[in-house]
């Protein structure tokens, strides 16, 4: 639809696009499918404004993650307080949401903006740290139809009921009758799926569930490794951020508890190192927005809005 004012007219838009992005063109979104192929140039046109840039829809908290006025217990809480970041360092984001989403940011001294980077190391195979985790992981290769799940399988949003319909296969806990019925009846609707992945973290935390709280233990164990992975391969001394509606919904139990921290410095002998990472857990899930923003006054300030196009 058109914009309508009679005083001011946007120049572009920033928009955040789930999915792979080259030379501000979509290579592929399973989110949008109707965009794979098109360019920011084509919507541009399309909505009637000089210019539309996409960036990927996670790493536009990079740029609000770079950002100074990022506030203690209003965007974000500390699993290990008392670490501080080294300036001018790399930093990493991994958010679970409805996927595993992963990228990085780097900076020099004489830069005043971090440059934000994509990954795709949600595809990377799941790798099991116990017994327990490699019996998920054949579990997850028997109902995914998949030979090496990746970790993104094994740990995001909808990885929650796979993990409890796991625990039921394999141990006698007590577990909510209610949630039990609902999972039955969930199976094949996402939309349902959905929220009995919120309903099962919410009496995990609370426990309201034991088995839902043995659910939640196991993703979190699971979720620090594989943060902990993703920590070594770029040594973020300026922190790494846990984004994602599943990161903040386990915020603060994440924070009482030493499940985390606890598999993701134990990475064979290279524990002290890991220590001195900041974690941070965004909680403010609408950072991706002020993100947006930051880019469009940096390349703004830069002059670069032509070569972004």
């Amino acid at each position: 639809s058109s914009f309508k004012s009679t005083d001011t007219f946007p120049k572009f838009a920033v928009l955040g696009i789930p999915g792979a992005l080259i030379n501000n063109k979509v290579i592929v979104s399973n989110v949008l499918p109707d965009l794979n192929g098109t360019t920011g140039e084509e919507m541009a046109k399309e909505i009637g404004i000089e210019h539309v840039i996409y960036l990927n829809d996670f790493n536009v908290n990079g740029y609000s993650i770079q950002s100074k006025v990022l506030e203690n217990n209003i965007d974000y809480i500390q699993l290990n307080p008392g670490v501080d970041p080294e300036p001018n360092t790399t930093k990493g984001m991994i958010g679970a949401g409805t996927g595993l989403g992963m990228g990085y940011l780097t900076k020099t001294p004489a830069m005043k903006y971090y440059s934000v980077h994509s990954s795709e190391g949600g595809s990377m195979d799941f790798a099991p740290t116990s017994e327990l985790q490699e019996r998920y992981r054949k579990f997850l290769s028997d109902i995914l139809k998949v030979q090496c799940p990746s970790v993104e399988m094994a740990c995001c949003g909808s990885s929650i009921s796979n993990i409890y319909r796991f625990f039921e296969t394999i141990e006698k806990v007590n577990g909510d009758e209610g949630i039990k019925a609902e999972m039955h009846q969930a199976f094949g609707n996402q939309d349902k799926l959905t929220k009995l992945n919120q309903k099962i973290i919410e009496y995990g935390i609370s426990n309201k569930c034991l088995l839902c709280k043995r659910v939640v233990d196991f993703f979190i164990e699971i979720y620090g490794s594989i943060t902990g992975n993703f920590a070594i391969s770029m040594l973020p001394f300026g922190g790494i951020y846990l984004l994602g509606g599943v990161s903040s919904a386990l915020a603060n139990y994440m924070q009482s508890t030493d499940i985390f921290m606890k598999n993701f410095v134990n990475k064979a002998g290279l524990n002290m190192l890991l220590e001195k990472i900041p974690v941070y857990v965004i909680i403010n899930t609408n950072l991706g927005v002020s993100g947006a923003a930051v880019f469009a006054r940096k390349i703004i300030e830069e002059g670069t809005i032509e070569k972004m196009c």
